[in-house]
């Protein structure tokens, strides 16, 4: 849906294991537009955050 303050952009897939708030975040077979099928860490510095919308 959106993404905010990394380099990951709405509509990118990727598989992930599991999501620990506070912790990096470890992706692989990331599909980005523009990019090769790769690996990824988001939030090297202070973790991930996320908030989980009702509706």
């Amino acid at each position: 849906m959106e993404s905010l303050n990394s380099k990951l952009a709405a509509g990118d897939t990727f598989t992930c294991h599991q999501f620990v708030a506070d912790e990096p975040l470890y992706l692989s077979n990331l599909t980005h537009p523009g990019i090769p099928l790769c690996n990824y860490v988001a939030g090297q510095n202070g973790g991930i955050k996320w908030k989980v919308l009702e509706g």
